[in-house]
């Protein structure tokens, strides 16, 4: 989409007056000129790392990354309890990974250091594991018993299983991991500036922000509790899009390095 309105402003035209995508587009679209300073009352009623610094992006949702696991073939008593766990030989072939983690790797390299994180990554690569594209398919076939673990599930996407009765839990790492929460825009060239801001903001009422939450998302208003069934650890680390935006290609470069 990103591509899109770059291409059309290009070409003289500006057909959007709000845009929503994931975090790592606000680079591009800074680049290009084509957002507007979003300086609403609502950033104040909003968590740390859901707005960029500069005035620009507000973000109204996010996930967490967990370790999720089929509960058919695992127990609670046999799930891994920690990252570090997977690296013992008797999950050797059980992991998958989805093939774009590039996020999940930036996480690790912010709570463990660089060094001590691309050390984990390097052993965990020789765990035989599964890579795939997708983390909707990961899931199914961690359901359909092809592995029995995911090292970067999204917690939503297993709540939303679980609720169906799907067999899928997960493990909330210490720290828990966030990601870089879904990034929304005003159009700098909007024909309709005073109705996409109105837009944005319900965004971020109590009433729209209790429809992501009933999706399982992690929502950005400090006064809105995030729900899991289990207690959270006192350690939760939001990946930072200011940080790993700009340097984007070359966290791609160390997974690619370290995965593939």
């Amino acid at each position: 989409m990103v591509n899109r309105v770059v291409t059309e402003h290009r070409a003289g035209l500006n057909k959007f007056d709000v845009l929503g995508g994931t975090s790592t587009s606000h680079v591009a679209l800074m680049k290009a000129g084509l957002v507007a300073r979003n300086v609403t009352p609502v950033r104040k009623e909003l968590r740390d790392g859901f707005m960029d610094v500069e005035g620009y992006r507000v973000a109204p949702f996010t996930y967490a990354l967990v370790i999720g696991y089929n509960a058919r073939a695992l127990s609670k008593e046999q799930r891994p309890r920690s990252y570090e766990e997977l690296l013992e030989p008797k999950w050797k072939g059980q992991i998958g990974l989805e093939a774009a983690g590039y996020e999940w790797l930036g996480a690790m390299i912010d709570t463990m250091g660089e060094e001590k994180a691309l050390a984990f990554a390097r052993k965990l690569a020789t765990q035989n594991l599964r890579i795939q594209q997708g983390s909707s398919l990961l899931v199914q076939q961690m359901i359909a018993g092809e592995f029995n673990v995911l090292i970067d599930a999204l917690h939503y996407q297993l709540e939303n299983l679980k609720e169906r009765g799907a067999p899928v839990d997960y493990v909330i790492p210490d720290p828990l991991l966030i990601k870089d929460p879904s990034g929304i825009w005003l159009a700098k060239y909007s024909a309709h500036p005073h109705s996409a801001a109105l837009l944005v903001d319900f965004l971020f009422t109590r009433d729209a922000q209790e429809i992501y939450a009933r999706q399982n998302r992690l929502v950005a208003r400090k006064d809105m509790e995030w729900r899991f069934r289990e207690k959270l650890p006192s350690r939760i680390h939001v990946i930072s899009a200011d940080k790993w935006a700009p340097r984007y290609n070359e966290l791609i470069g160390l997974f690619d390095k370290t995965f593939r």
